[in-house]
């Protein structure tokens, strides 16, 4: 259940964009900013608990994903990305890890869901 609470953060984020037009343009870089920060510490807090190679893989793809996001700027690949996040809080077994990466999950949508606004608007 917790899960599915951290996906309003990309609703929370659309509600933003759309209260804050104008602020948008000017803060743009900041979102952007924001948003690439949060995913590597998302990617950091889900390996965190798990072993050396499961760590290289998800950092592996993690960096695949960084680089086809910026390249691709479709808005159904965003929110497929953000959608595809949650995976690991159904296969994390310790309660801990989830409330964070849920958290950071939320966080990362905040951002995600006003950059989404002003895409869909431009």
């Amino acid at each position: 259940m917790i899960q599915l609470l951290a996906l309003l953060g990309i609703v929370v984020g659309y509600f933003i964009g759309s209260m804050t037009k104008d602020e948008l343009r000017v803060g743009r870089k900041w979102f952007l900013l924001t948003k690439n920060i949060l995913f590597w510490i998302l990617i950091a807090a889900v390996t965190f608990p798990l072993n050396r190679f499961t760590i290289l893989v998800i950092i592996g793809l993690g960096i695949g994903l960084f680089v086809l996001l910026h390249f691709q700027k479709s808005y159904w690949f965003e929110i497929f990305t953000y959608a595809l996040m949650i995976i690991p809080t159904f296969t994390m077994d310790i309660s801990t890890n989830i409330l964070i990466v849920t958290s950071l999950l939320f966080l990362y949508g905040i951002p995600l869901g006003t950059l989404l606004h002003d895409t869909k608007r431009s």
